[in-house]
């Protein structure tokens, strides 16, 4: 039996509070319309039907001045898809190709068609439109692309009613990312422009709560109970969307996924495509409602692919749920959108399992250049993790800053940062690669040992010391270092792979050729560059080898690039020309593969033969042709 977390008296007065503020967020009316027909950057709630009886005064009397307003109406009533049928069938704004384009991107904006919007507003006579400019931040960030910072620069020196929203904006983004300073100082620029307290206030009580200052919540609830005593002064009754959304965090914040469920309902913030979305559907996971939060992601990922927290999100439900390919589809989407994290998740997932080289591959994609957190972050602040979306620890950014020092001291005093407070055998591993890298070779050699020493099956610090003591000239002992490691893990290519690779280095040829024969051809043509030092030794180790490994390499490989090289390297130009011939007739676009056949073919004395299929390609480019494939 699910028991429901229960939520401290303090917390629900709050909840209550920020229940009755109204008028927060977007809702409050333009301080001044600017002079020129533009969407107004935020508007007061209007009906429906008073928008349509706006939109018929309009028709009878065709004023430039009801035709602002009617467009103005329709976007404040919600009705964007009315506002794209008013301009393409009714002849709004006709007359005026900037006012058009603009109220068309705003409302491709509103119905969640962020590419439509942005390339809307990014006609060349909108370029430098601080209107337009707006429209295009929120649409890259709709999609999931973050802030376009040189837009967002011209939205704010743009007349004072878009500065102040532009600023506002900035200082949401700010939160996201739970950089408070950054979010203040936004919020002053917004009060510089006008935004008035009712606006700003919402942003400050969500600070709080990202902060986890639970103990002010009773001043918190004190606050939105006066800001929603101002908004009734003023006579606005728009629906309390910022009120619900700010509750269902704070009930999130104290563990209460039912309620946070309930309120993400009641304020339809699971919208596909609207930046609440992820938040809806996190609150329906910890309600126990996985079937509906996997819908809610399913629907706002179709509008907004790019969106690093809804993806994170999705990820973590599939991996619950024992859906591991759908799990790695969405790390594979989030490596696109926020590589760090699908970095951060995919070690995890290996180190989990024991898969230390796994984990160590995926560190490497860590980077110190972006703000490191997941989506529990975004969506709650920092410290809202939980067992089933874990955040980054000051380990991991350790890690991070590890991955991007370029100098020795940088480097010592990441890892010292690191090492402190964790020393895990990818730890470890990524420090011995960050000093080798740097030049400390007898530093990243301890570290290697520890590495080795904390998990026996873990190659990559092997390899480390046997490319240390290579370099040193100390070959034999590389060697010995890769062949008890071998002896210990039978069947581990990627060891087997790295003593015949040395082999070969050390002039050892029949030796380097029977060691390659021995790996399993699957792994071993997989790298390229083990294939091509296979086809040399065999090559060098005379006819019975090169024929074993080129019927190896035609087994494992596909026609294409890859086999034509390793049957040049084997010193078989006329098998790798018929190989690059057979693909090129498969993929006549490629250039990589005409330079590669042009130049085997040069070596054989027959380019007018290779002339004559470039020239049997272009024509079949131009239309059909019945001709033959001649050449190699």
């Amino acid at each position: 039996m699910r028991v429901r977390a229960r939520i401290s008296p303090p917390v629900r007065l709050l909840a209550a509070a920020l229940l009755a503020v109204g008028g927060l967020g977007l809702a409050s009316a333009l301080n001044s319309a600017p002079r020129k027909a533009a969407p107004a950057v935020e508007g007061g709630y209007i009906s429906p039907a008073a928008a349509r009886a706006l939109g018929a005064r309009w028709r009878d009397a065709r004023r430039p001045d009801l035709e602002r307003e009617y467009a103005q109406a329709l976007l404040a009533a919600g009705l964007s898809g009315d506002l794209l049928t008013a301009v393409a069938a009714d002849g709004l704004f006709a007359n005026d190709p900037a006012a058009r384009a603009l109220f068309r991107a705003e409302a491709l904006l509103r119905l969640y068609r962020y590419k439509d919007a942005a390339a809307e507003a990014s006609a060349p006579a909108l370029a430098d439109n601080p209107y337009a400019a707006f429209i295009r931040v929120r649409a890259r960030a709709g999609a999931g692309g973050g802030l376009d910072r040189d837009a967002l620069t011209l939205a704010t020196r743009g007349p004072a009613a878009l500065a102040r929203e532009a600023w506002l904006l900035r200082a949401r983004a700010a939160l996201d990312e739970s950089d408070f300073a950054t979010a203040d100082a936004s919020l002053k620029r917004a009060a510089e422009a006008g935004a008035t307290k009712a606006r700003t206030e919402p942003f400050r009580i969500e600070r709080d709560i990202r902060a986890g200052k639970t103990a002010a919540a009773a001043a918190l609830g004190a606050r939105a109970q006066s800001l929603a005593k101002m908004a009734s002064r003023r006579g606005e009754t728009p629906p309390d969307i910022e009120g619900m959304r700010l509750a269902a965090m704070l009930a999130l914040r104290a563990g209460d996924g039912r309620e946070a469920a309930r309120l993400a309902d009641r304020a339809q913030l699971g919208t596909p495509g609207d930046r609440d979305a992820p938040l809806a559907a996190f609150a329906k996971w910890m309600a126990g409602d996985r079937a509906q939060a996997e819908a809610v992601l399913a629907a706002h990922l179709r509008a907004a692919p790019g969106d690093f927290v809804a993806r994170d999100l999705a990820a973590a439900l599939a991996f619950e749920q024992g859906e591991d390919k759908a799990g790695e589809a969405h790390l594979a989407a989030l490596e696109i959108s926020n590589r760090p994290l699908a970095a951060f998740r995919r070690m995890r997932r290996a180190a989990a399992r024991g898969d230390f080289d796994g984990a160590l591959r995926a560190a490497r994609g860590f980077s110190a250049e972006r703000r490191f957190q997941g989506a529990a972050a975004a969506l709650l602040g920092a410290g809202a993790a939980t067992a089933r979306l874990p955040e980054p620890s000051d380990a991991d950014r350790a890690l991070a800053a590890l991955a991007g020092a370029a100098d020795q001291r940088s480097a010592r005093a990441a890892a010292s940062a690191l090492l402190g407070a964790r020393r895990s055998p990818v730890d470890l591993a990524a420090a011995a690669e960050t000093f080798a890298q740097l030049g400390l070779d007898e530093d990243a050699a301890a570290l290697a040992v520890d590495a080795s020493r904390a998990a026996a099956g873990f190659y990559a610090p092997v390899a480390l010391r046997a490319a240390l003591l290579e370099r040193q000239g100390r070959t034999a002992e590389a060697l010995g270092h890769l062949e008890i490691f071998a002896a210990r893990n039978a069947g581990h290519a990627p060891v087997r792979i790295a003593r015949a690779r040395l082999l070969l280095r050390l002039d050892e040829i029949d030796a380097a050729a029977t060691a390659f024969a021995a790996i399993d051809p699957a792994a071993l043509f997989a790298d390229e560059g083990a294939a091509l030092d296979y086809a040399r030794a065999a090559a060098l180790a005379g006819e019975p080898s090169r024929w074993a490994m080129t019927a190896a390499a035609k087994a494992a490989l596909a026609p294409g690039e890859t086999l034509g090289r390793v049957l040049e390297a084997a010193g078989d130009d006329a098998a790798a020309a018929e190989t690059y011939r057979d693909a090129l007739i498969d993929h006549p676009d490629s250039a990589d593969l005409q330079r590669a056949y042009r130049e085997v073919m040069i070596r054989q004395g027959r380019l007018d033969d290779a002339e004559a299929l470039f020239a049997l390609i272009a024509r079949r480019r131009a239309g059909p042709e019945a001709g033959e494939a001649g050449g190699a």
